[in-house]
């Protein structure tokens, strides 16, 4: 005798089809390295538009633990761009990938109560012949004063202040030729309000700056700078080096008349199939009246910011290795 199953048959599982297995491996190339699995944004910085949050954590020993958090739009995408000058060139001349229009705002928050945010755009034009910045950022922050030179002159190590104001920038630069170099000018205006909590029974010495006051302090400046970076997100190889002097004066509305000149140069270098080693060296001047807060200081990671501040010039020199997480790569 035959049994007959009472069990109701199983309907065949649907196959997937060639346009959607296609589709979900297109999606995760996004957001993954095809090749190593690894998180990696490069295909979605590449080839996509729109709204990106982006958020980043701080470790600055002079403001404690904290974070950053912002939305990044990119206006157009590298691949967009990329295929828009191919057609303008189509004796295949094409030698860099123009990077995208990308507009951010966004604010940061530490342990010690420092606070603030911003909004800025950066616009490239003609192909990545001019390059466009501009901001407005608001601060308020909490940091220590240990002095000109590290000697404090004082029978304590450092004083505390508080930084409460705005900054304003503009800043416009164009390639020469089709080189790596740009050369530009720009345009600062800052407004800041400072407090030192000096808690001595002393009276403070004729060089210590007011207590209590507000600043505002305009300048122009001057830039070089020399961009071969295979990507301005993570770059994997090419050096960012840029050289400015910002004069600061009474007659562009300040309140001081003083100078100020930076050189940075870093640079990237593969040195591994998921290692990149990174190098960075700075050197910043001032001369004239310069605020407190403003002076040059020495930057070097686990040090607190402002810790060693000088009247002429200070000097730094580091370097950083990246693996595993990737955001870009070239």
């Amino acid at each position: 005798m035959t049994q007959t199953s009472t069990e109701d048959p199983q309907p065949p599982k649907p196959a997937v089809s060639e346009d959607e297995s296609s589709e979900e491996a297109s999606s995760r190339a996004l957001f993954f390295d095809p090749e190593d699995g690894a998180l990696d944004l490069s295909g979605f910085l590449a080839t996509k538009t729109g709204f990106l949050p982006v958020a980043s954590v701080i470790t600055e020993p002079a403001v404690g633990y904290g974070g950053t958090f912002g939305l990044m739009f990119l206006h157009d995408s590298i691949s967009g761009r990329a295929e828009a000058v191919a057609t303008r060139n189509p004796d295949g001349t094409l030698k860099r990938l123009p990077p995208p229009s990308i507009t951010w705002v966004g604010g940061f928050a530490t342990e010690n109560g420092s606070w603030g945010g911003g909004l800025a755009h950066m616009g490239i034009f003609k192909e990545d012949t001019y390059r466009y910045l501009g901001g407005f950022f608001y601060n308020s922050m909490n940091l220590d004063f240990y002095g000109v030179g590290g000697d404090f002159q004082l029978p304590i190590d450092f004083l505390s202040y508080t930084l409460d104001g705005y900054y304003l920038v503009q800043q416009l630069e164009r390639r020469l030729g089709d080189s790596d170099l740009f050369i530009g000018a720009n345009f600062k205006f800052m407004s800041f309000d400072t407090k030192l909590d000096f808690n001595l029974d002393i009276d403070p010495p004729d060089w210590f700056p007011p207590l209590e006051r507000r600043l505002k302090n305009s300048g122009i400046g001057v830039l070089a700078e020399y961009d071969s970076r295979n990507t301005i997100f993570t770059p994997d190889s090419g050096i960012h080096a840029k050289a400015q002097t910002v004069f600061f004066s009474e007659t562009l509305g300040g309140d001081r008349s003083f100078r100020k000149a930076f050189v940075n140069l870093r640079g990237w270098m593969p040195f591994h199939s998921s290692w990149v080693l990174g190098l960075r060296a700075g050197t910043n001047f001032s001369s004239g009246d310069t605020p407190f807060y403003l002076l040059p200081f020495i930057d070097l990671r686990g040090m607190p910011l402002n810790r060693y501040q000088g009247i002429s010039h200070l000097s730094s020199i580091r370097d950083s290795h990246r693996d595993g997480l990737r955001l870009e790569r070239g």
